[in-house]
């Protein structure tokens, strides 16, 4: 019922009447923001379920060909299920495509896969509702792999040493996804980190090699302290380093129970960032050797990314090191450790890409957003419509306007279609795609219809959905426009308010390369352009510098409203995605980059 009255409600558009039921619409409002600001690349959990979906799988954020650990926490929910977790070679769907196997058995204990059989080493009842952290060590050149498993609140046992990889997969080259399975019962995965390196209290520095860079570029990790008030350090280096004057750019959890990192000669933070013991912080440093200098970002799990330093100088003994290809990590204090998972670099200067490869089917949908037991996406968060798969491409499905099911299977809701990116990105940067629209919405009445409005459009900075920007680059009228939304007024509890409009022809069925760029000037103002990256010019652009919102009354109750009529240009981070309306069409090669 719950997801019945909400789909209902979302489904209609800002622009027709709507009726809001009072506690579906408190629901609503209360959850609308928080699915848009988690920053990690893995997703945060997945369900699988003999009712569906029995399948689902994740990517590593890169491949792994040699030695490497991978960690995760499962949880039974019941007893006697049949469930379990996979490391395979792109998304699975079958047991014989698993190299790597961890299972709860239809015994009651956790075993694994040794070449053609299930085993174990060791007896390890498992308990329904209680989760436990697995660590795969797999050798991928020996295809062999060993097993251990924590329980909550318990210590570290051994399921199998040095097991086979699953006989169909005695050959396989590489690993790259975990795959979820449960076919009896139900379970739950969750902390998704491939590959992973632990540092224990006072050890040396554990050092990784990367390709080599030489320019401007970003990397990304997930670091959890096990402790409070630990020295864990975390640097990168040009080689293999054993003292911390070795490292160019170093960020750590302090002693002081905060995060901070290295500025020349002295550890800092632009803000006091503070840190708790097993939580997950995800790193994100997008670092310029040649200016030798570097920006660290920091996104606890669940909360928002934060500016911890910005353009902070190497290490003073490095400030002329012309590459850096070395991940370090220690714990320089006598108690603690820090687990290190899901180091990326990159493509480039690349924040975030998604070229939609693979088979094709449901990525996610609204339902997903609303029930525990959908089929969620690690990249994506949607609160209207359905976003599938469709021969390397993403698109909406045949759009309508009723709520689908888990699976999307009959109805697809896609004529309201709202997807985000589940992570924030701070600063200014650009958003690139390729679009194509497949429905002929084009319309000389639009404006006695008040469809001109219909097309396709995308988020920058989007806070929630009453406070955004909104670019409009596919429309009915032929119009590119660039929009501000602030809360209170009567569209959806907002107004619009436009930064720039021109006319920019498209035709059906043709792909087009568009891209638009957000950026904060030294007044405070924000600027914003839209461009035709097939013809390589500038659409049109908008300033906004704040002003006054003639809607806002003390009286309005919309999330998030400024204390007055006033509001400011949107400076903060912010999620982007794609809004579709009474549309169909295909959207690939999503990507975010520095602006």
């Amino acid at each position: 019922m719950h997801y019945q009255g909400l789909s209902n409600l979302r489904r209609l558009s800002s622009r027709y009447l709507q009726i809001f039921v009072g506690l579906s619409l408190l629901v609503l409002f209360a959850t609308d923001r928080s699915v848009f600001i988690k920053a990690a690349e893995p997703p945060s959990c997945l369900t699988v379920s003999a009712s569906g979906p029995v399948w689902q799988n994740s990517p590593f954020v890169s491949s792994q060909n040699g030695t490497f650990t991978a960690e995760m926490d499962a949880t039974p929910l019941g007893n006697a299920i049949d469930a379990g977790i996979g490391l395979s070679n792109g998304s699975q769907n079958t047991f014989s495509a698993l190299a790597c196997i961890g299972r709860f058995n239809t015994s009651g204990t956790i075993d694994a896969r040794n070449g053609g059989t299930y085993a174990a080493a060791t007896w390890i009842p498992y308990s329904s509702n209680t989760t436990y952290h697995f660590r795969f060590v797999v050798n991928v050149s020996s295809h062999t792999y060993s097993l251990y498993v924590t329980p909550s609140g318990g210590v570290e046992q051994t399921v199998g040493v040095n097991y086979a990889f699953r006989t169909e997969q005695a050959a396989v080259s590489s690993l790259n996804n975990w795959s979820l399975w449960g076919d009896i019962g139900s379970m739950q995965g969750c902390g998704f980190g491939a590959p992973c390196y632990t540092a224990p209290a006072g050890g040396n520095w554990i050092n990784n090699s990367f390709a080599s860079q030489s320019s401007i570029f970003t990397t990304e990790w997930d670091a959890t302290p096990s402790a409070a008030n630990i020295d864990g350090v975390m640097g990168l280096s040009n080689g293999a380093q054993s003292d911390f004057t070795g490292f160019a750019c170093l960020t750590r959890f302090n002693v002081s129970g905060t995060i901070d990192a290295r500025d020349g000669g002295i550890y800092h933070s632009a803000a006091s960032i503070s840190y708790s013991a097993n939580t997950t912080y995800h790193f994100r440093l997008v670092v310029n050797v040649t200016a030798h200098t570097y920006s660290i970002y920091v996104t606890p799990a669940g909360g928002s990314e934060q500016l911890v330093g910005s353009n902070y100088a190497f290490r003073t003994e490095q400030s002329g090191v012309s590459s850096l290809n070395n991940l370090g990590l220690i714990v320089d204090s006598a108690t603690g450790a820090a687990r290190l998972c899901n180091f990326a670099i990159g493509a480039g200067n690349v924040l975030f890409q998604e070229t939609f490869t693979g088979s094709d089917g449901l990525i996610t949908n609204e339902y997903a957003h609303w029930n525990s037991d959908g089929i969620n996406s690690p990249d994506w968060d949607m609160t209207s419509g359905s976003l599938f798969r469709q021969t390397n491409t993403a698109g909406t499905g045949v759009p309508d306007s009723c709520a689908p099911d888990k699976f999307s299977s009959s109805c697809t809701n896609s004529n309201v279609f709202r997807l985000n990116t589940k992570r924030t990105f701070s600063g200014n940067i650009k958003v690139s795609l390729a679009l194509k629209n497949n429905s002929e919405i084009h319309d000389s009445n639009c404006n006695s219809n008040d469809t001109c409005w219909h097309g396709v459009h995308s988020w920058l900075r989007y806070q929630s959905q009453f406070d955004l920007y909104y670019v409009s680059i596919n429309r009915a009228d032929n119009l590119v426009v660039i929009k501000r939304k602030v809360p209170c007024g009567p569209d959806n509890q907002g107004t619009y308010f436009t930064l720039g409009q021109a006319t920019h022809a498209w035709t059906v069925g043709t792909w087009q390369h568009l891209s638009m760029t957000i950026q904060t000037n030294g007044n405070g103002t924000v600027t914003l352009k839209v461009y035709d990256d097939d013809t390589n010019t500038l659409i049109t652009q908008g300033v906004d510098s704040g002003g006054t919102n003639p809607n806002w009354t003390s009286g309005c109750t919309a999330p998030g409203r400024y204390a007055t009529a006033q509001y400011p240009p949107i400076t903060a981070a912010g999620s982007v995605g794609v809004r579709g309306d009474f549309d169909n069409f295909n959207f690939d090669n999503f990507t975010v980059t520095p602006f």
